[in-house]
C-alpha cells in the first residue's frame, strides 16, 4: 500500500479503522504489566499484540494501528524505557505489517506526551524532538499513513502534526475531549480544526 492508494481510496469509498489496541491488550495481558506499548517486544505478550491484529483484520479493517500510541520518550520513561523507543515502534509496525500484507493499510499510531501528567515542562523544540524520534521510526519500518490520535492541546497538536508532514506520508489527526462544542483548554472545536487543516493535515477527526 503508498501513499498515493490511501488518499486515492478515501475519495472512493469508506475505509474502516480497527479499534482500541490497547483496551484489548488489557483485557489480556497480566495487570502488573503496566507499558502496553512494551509489548511489542515482550517474547511473552508480542504475539498477543499480533492476535489482535489478526482479529481485526478478520472482522473487516481496512487500517492496521500499530501498538506505539504511548511510544514516545516522554512516556516511557516512566517506565525507565526511554531508551527504546525505535525499537519498541519498530517492532510494532513489523506485527501490524506481518498480518496486514499488502492488502491493508498500516498505521503509525502517535499519542500526545501527557505532560501535565508526568509533570514536566518541555519547550516546544523539546517537544518536537520527542515526537521526531517516534516518527522517525516509524516510517523507517514503513508504515503507511501518520496516526495522531486523541490530542487535546492545540500547541502540542501543531508540532506534532506538522512534524509528521515532513515525511511526505498522508497525515490524519484526531482530536479528543470535546464537550459543549470546546476542548479542555476552552478552544472551540471549529477554531482547533481550522487551524490544523491550515498546516496541511489529509483527514481531521474526533476521538
Amino acid at each position: 500500500m503508498n501513499t498515493h492508494s490511501f488518499l486515492t481510496d478515501l475519495t472512493d469509498r469508506i475505509l474502516v479503522c480497527d479499534g482500541a489496541t490497547g483496551t484489548q491488550l488489557r483485557q489480556r495481558i497480566p495487570p502488573y504489566v503496566q507499558c502496553l506499548d512494551a509489548c511489542n517486544v515482550h517474547p511473552d505478550y508480542l504475539h498477543i499484540v499480533q492476535n489482535i491484529h489478526r482479529e481485526y483484520r478478520r472482522a473487516g479493517a481496512d487500517i492496521l494501528q500499530t501498538n506505539t500510541y504511548g511510544a514516545n520518550a516522554a512516556k516511557l520513561k516512566v517506565y525507565g524505557l526511554e531508551g527504546q523507543v525505535a525499537e519498541i515502534n519498530r517492532a510494532g509496525v513489523k506485527l501490524a505489517r506481518e498480518v496486514a500484507g499488502d492488502e491493508l493499510y498500516v498505521a503509525g499510531s502517535v499519542g500526545p506526551l501527557e505532560i501535565d501528567v508526568l509533570q514536566e515542562k518541555l519547550s516546544s523544540k523539546a517537544i518536537r524532538r520527542i515526537f521526531k524520534e517516534q516518527m522517525d521510526a516509524l516510517v523507517a519500518e514503513g508504515v503507511d499513513v501518520l496516526l495522531l490520535e486523541t490530542f487535546t492541546d492545540l500547541a502540542q497538536t501543531e508540532i506534532s502534526t506538522e512534524q509528521a508532514l515532513t515525511y511526505g506520508l498522508p497525515v490524519v489527526v484526531q482530536i479528543s475531549g470535546i464537550s459543549g462544542g470546546k476542548l479542555g483548554g476552552g478552544i472551540d472545536v471549529r477554531v482547533f480544526a481550522r487551524e490544523i487543516e491550515e498546516l496541511g493535515a489529509h483527514v481531521i477527526g474526533m476521538n
